[in-house]
């Protein structure tokens, strides 16, 4: 997971942490720090994010394209938990509990990700960056309904 380091980059960073609802209280100053530990990384159609059980190293904020978050029961289906897209966060509760990731997040189309990793978001500066309370109150809970991908929006894993 690496990040580009040019204007451009820097810039889509940005531009993404603004659009997110997390960060919308935040001072222009603080979102330059945040941006300044935070990578874009591009994601190819299939590719994971993270796999359900693994240690939460960060969240992400969708720039472009779509995530599928779902989990695979004990007998085998896959259930939808929701398709993020341009300027909505994914796993940001999971900083506040430390409990691991509880799905997988794969990309159903080329997407484009900004990754705030977990130790210097939950530190912050003189103020907490992102509150841990703030965080408890991220709208999770009216993202959990179900849905099926089409054969077609399906990744191949």
């Amino acid at each position: 997971m690496s990040r580009v380091s040019t204007p451009l980059s820097d810039a889509a960073c940005l531009a993404a942490l603004r659009s997110c609802r997390l960060f919308e209280s935040l001072r222009p100053d603080d979102l330059r720090r945040i941006a300044d530990f935070a990578r874009l990384r591009r994601v190819a159609r299939g590719e994971f994010l993270f796999r359900e059980g693994e240690p939460t190293l960060g969240f992400y904020i969708v720039r472009s394209g779509t995530i599928h978050v779902h989990r695979i029961g004990p007998d085998g289906p896959e259930k939808g938990i929701h398709l993020f897209r341009a300027g909505e966060s994914l796993a940001e509760a999971t900083l506040a509990e430390g409990l691991g990731y509880p799905s997988h997040a794969c990309a159903v189309e080329p997407s484009m990700v900004v990754f705030v990793p977990r130790g210097p978001t939950c530190r912050g500066y003189t103020e907490p960056a992102v509150p841990a309370r703030r965080l408890r109150e991220c709208p999770v809970g009216n993202r959990l309904r179900p849905y099926r991908l089409s054969r077609r929006q399906r990744p191949k894993t």
